[in-house]
């Protein structure tokens, strides 16, 4: 089995599924796909929130375990794609007045950015921020540095989540020994990978139709204008289905999807009937009507998050842009145009991602079940390769070869070791070791003092308390 010593990992974490891809960027640009796997995660993640730490971490195990089974390497780290019920935009505006005139530097604009983020409520986290425009005096620009100014204010679009949305996250990983890189905002990235430059520049509404939410951003000018994330999805029609025809949740979804029912055309002398798996039969109309209520529900909520945004659809030149799941509805262009009640609007289910990715896998990403996390991987550029599987490195080896090099007749005090796995650069954290000098220290000085300094040499990278204690116990000895 080939083995890869540097890959980028990335990690969707959807409503329906955990998307792990393990790729790296060829000098093209294009993403080489080296390994991928999918877990179900409907028992632990709603609407993009997980619930179910237990389970969750039993899912994270399984994918870790594919893809270092597919790389020939260990994981150490992840992009983790963050999303899910309650995002959203908000502007924000930052002042500085200066007593005279001066030029704008990008230091200036650092502190205002600075300020900004330490500007959140108490029950959100920024997780993003994307500058808008920046005013000087009476003069507008998005470029401000080097322009003359005595007054300078910033305006910036931040995407906030939920408190703790983002440290729960990080925990839950840190718990698979998965360190998180980063949390890249999971839609943004899909809609950069799958929006052309002129579709962002002339304005469009990007809808990501998934299981559990519907996000929408509003892009205008090549600027994201407006983002949220609606907590209504393909799901919500399943259940719908469920609760009136009285069937499992397998079986709704089923129906949902052998009919694909949108926004339908009710006659009313059709008699044709559709039947559960226990026989029982039920009109098709009132299929038919179940589905495309909720169906007009969600592109309802889509429209006003439009309007939220300020921006007119006859703005929006490049229209309304449609992916995920419940986007392959039959007749969903025609729904958007008839709940929007815009039919000159341009309306097209994105054909998939712009970006090229390569892989020797035929049957991979056939469904775009994969996209984000290949966009996720597309914008990530650290190696996240832990070393050979299975190999950690202790770190505290060395207090056992001082000791001996130390003759001591009172009684040793034990280490406390917290051992850590090893990373391909050698970096390992925590632990602490009992530096106190031994009585007869002198009688081993010149031998303790050179396997001391070997030590050092063979240890030389290690960061926290292994580089204290030989620190202090070399200064000791000399």
């Amino acid at each position: 089995m080939a083995t890869h010593d540097r890959f980028i990992v990335a990690v969707e974490l959807g409503s329906s599924k955990v998307s792990a891809v393990a790729g790296d960027k060829d000098p093209d640009g294009a993403v080489r796909i080296l390994a991928f796997a999918q877990e179900p995660s409907e028992t632990f993640i709603r609407k993009g929130r997980i619930y179910n730490i237990d389970k969750f971490s039993l899912c994270l195990t399984r994918l870790k375990e594919k893809l270092e089974k597919g790389v020939g390497m260990s994981v150490a780290k992840a992009y983790v794609g963050i999303g899910g019920m309650g995002m959203h935009t908000t502007l924000s505006s930052i002042s500085k007045q200066y007593p005279e005139r001066v030029k704008v530097t990008e230091q200036m604009i650092d502190m205002l950015q600075e300020e900004n983020n330490s500007s959140q409520p108490a029950d959100c986290d920024i997780i993003g921020v994307v500058p808008q425009e920046y005013k000087l005096d009476a003069h507008r620009t998005d470029d401000p540095v080097g322009i003359l100014t005595q007054r300078v204010t910033g305006n910036y679009l931040n995407i906030v989540a939920s408190a703790g949305t983002k440290q729960q996250i990080i925990d839950n990983f840190a718990g698979c020994r998965i360190e998180v890189v980063d949390l890249p905002v999971t839609f943004l990235s899909l809609a950069e990978g799958m929006l052309g430059d002129r579709q962002r520049q002339s304005g469009c509404v990007f809808v990501d139709m998934g299981a559990g939410t519907t996000s929408v951003a509003i892009f205008k000018s090549g600027l994201l204008r407006h983002l949220a994330v609606i907590p209504l999805g393909g799901d919500n029609i399943t259940t719908d289905i469920a609760t009136a025809y009285q069937v499992d949740e397998a079986e709704a979804e089923e129906i949902k999807l052998k009919y694909n029912f949108g926004m339908e055309f009710i006659d009313e002398e059709d008699r044709e009937t559709f039947s559960t798996s226990d026989g029982r039969e039920y009109p098709l109309n009132d299929l038919k009507k179940l589905v495309s209520a909720r169906l007009e529900e969600i592109i309802l909520n889509v429209k006003y998050q439009i309007d939220l945004s300020q921006y007119k659809l006859s703005q929006l030149m490049s229209g309304i842009v449609l992916t995920g799941g419940v986007a392959k509805t039959s007749g969903i262009d025609s729904a958007y145009k008839l709940v929007t009640d815009d039919r000159q609007i341009p309306v097209q289910v994105s054909r998939g991602l712009k970006l090229t990715f390569r892989t020797n896998k035929h049957e991979f990403n056939k469904d775009g079940s994969f996209d984000s996390a290949i966009s996720l991987i597309e914008k990530g550029g650290e190696n996240c390769c832990g070393g050979p599987i299975g190999q950690t490195v202790n770190i505290f080896e060395a207090n056992a070869e001082v000791s001996n090099a130390q003759v001591s007749e009172a009684p040793a005090t034990p280490p406390t070791t917290n051992e850590a796995p090893a990373t391909t650069e050698g970096r390992i954290s925590g632990g602490s070791i009992d530096t106190t000098p031994s009585e007869e220290t002198e009688k081993t000085e010149k031998p303790a003092k050179s396997k001391i300094k070997n030590l050092k040499n063979r240890f030389g990278r290690l960061a926290g308390g292994a580089s204290k204690f030989f620190n202090k116990l070399v200064s000791e000895e000399e």
